[in-house]
């Protein structure tokens, strides 16, 4: 009987809960791999990691270590970051103890995953056996991101930008196989080296879920709302559409780590509720009026869009939302830019949303044929085998 392979997964936050795109990705390769790999993980992060949550993954694992980078670890990353000329972000998730751990963990493993752009700093540029499953082309969203932001914020996003831009360059060059989810981000960097690895959905999403009418007053917002993409996007929805709707529609904002803004914000405007957390939202989403998606910045697949889709709820969301998405006749997707159109598209599901039926069927369909777990698993799979 062969021995099963030996898989180092190398990530920057641990994998549960499933509160972001992010956490879902690497949570469904973990599990996937599991069942024909041996999986270490290795995390870098500064938070603790919950009794739960760790209970969630071990089952997967055959090893798990996490490592809390120390202030001097911090000072040292940035020192690093500004002598080499790499992504500062990077610093703040370096770690000597785990890059000691790495070094000696991938002598013994068959293929390495390095599973953001933060954690590429573990792997030298060279390396062989290591695959980059890096979701989004993280240098030029930071770019294109800077301009929303004033002065020295402004500044950081720019110079992180090009500093990662610069670095996703250094591993096109050593002809690393690099996985993204956007096709047009794929198309954009033209690389041979450069693949898609297509986002999935929890398949249980698709089974019959009832619709809740707890929230069927209002539109919903949800994903974890300590993320800048997402808080400036709800930020914006307040002060430009929620003002000019009818007065009896609500705004409920579903995710963790609501900012002290937006608590405050929910306070002193009963239209709009923080709901924080909920272990199972999908209710919610299927029984309000609509999903809602206007993001102002960021890029990539919005996990918050292809959830609401595979559970039936109508889903209302801007271009730049839906850029990486195929084929938008069939997705069942109401898309609004302007401030008029947001109106007009969530006053009408308002009013009639027995006419928007036909929108929720398309949206679970195409949820169903487009994204799913598996296919992304097997590109990674595949992947591994090569090496």
């Amino acid at each position: 009987m062969n021995q099963r392979k030996t898989i180092l997964i190398v990530t920057t936050r641990f994998p549960w809960p499933l509160d972001d795109g992010f956490a879902n990705k690497n949570y469904y390769l973990i599990k996937g791999l599991s069942c024909k790999y041996e999986i270490d993980l290795c995390v870098i992060q500064d938070g603790d990691v919950t009794k739960e949550s760790l209970n969630k993954i071990t089952p997967f694992c055959r090893s798990i270590e996490i490592f809390k980078p120390s202030i001097l670890e911090k000072v040292i990353g940035f020192l690093r970051a500004i002598c080499f000329c790499t992504p500062f972000q990077m610093a703040l998730f370096y770690s000597q103890k785990a890059m000691q751990y790495v070094e000696n963990k991938r002598k013994f493993a068959d293929v390495s995953i390095c599973s953001v752009i933060r954690s590429a700093q573990y792997f030298p540029l060279s390396s062989e056996s290591v695959i980059y499953d890096l979701a989004d082309n993280l240098g030029e969203i930071y770019i294109r991101d800077s301009i929303k932001f004033h002065g020295i914020k402004r500044w950081m996003y720019y110079t992180d930008g090009i500093r990662i831009k610069k670095y996703q360059d250094s591993l096109i060059k050593a002809r690393v196989p690099i996985f993204l989810f956007n096709k047009e981000e794929v198309k954009k960097l033209n690389s041979k080296n450069v693949s898609v690895a297509p986002h999935g959905v929890n398949p249980v999403l698709f089974e019959s879920i009832k619709p809740s009418d707890e929230i069927k007053d209002g539109v919903v917002f949800f994903g974890r709302m300590n993320v800048e993409t997402n808080l400036k996007s709800v930020i914006w929805f307040i002060n430009n559409i929620l003002v000019a709707l009818p007065p009896s529609i609500k705004l409920y904002i579903i995710g963790a780590k609501p900012t002290q803004e937006l608590l405050l914000l929910s306070k002193e405007n009963k239209r709009i509720e923080v709901l924080g957390f909920i272990e199972n939202p999908y209710p919610m989403l299927k029984g309000a009026i609509a999903s809602i998606c206007p993001i102002q910045m960021g890029g990539g697949i919005q996990n918050k869009i292809i959830e609401s889709q595979a559970v039936g709820a109508l889903t209302i969301a801007n271009s730049l939302a839906i850029k990486a998405f195929e084929n938008i006749s069939e997705s069942g997707l109401l898309v609004a830019d302007s401030i008029p159109e947001w109106v007009d598209t969530i006053s009408q599901a308002y009013r009639n949303p027995y006419e928007f039926e036909i929108n929720r069927e398309m949206g679970a369909n195409y949820a169903k044929k487009y994204f799913s777990w598996d296919s992304y698993l097997s590109v990674i799979e595949k992947a591994i085998e090569r090496n």
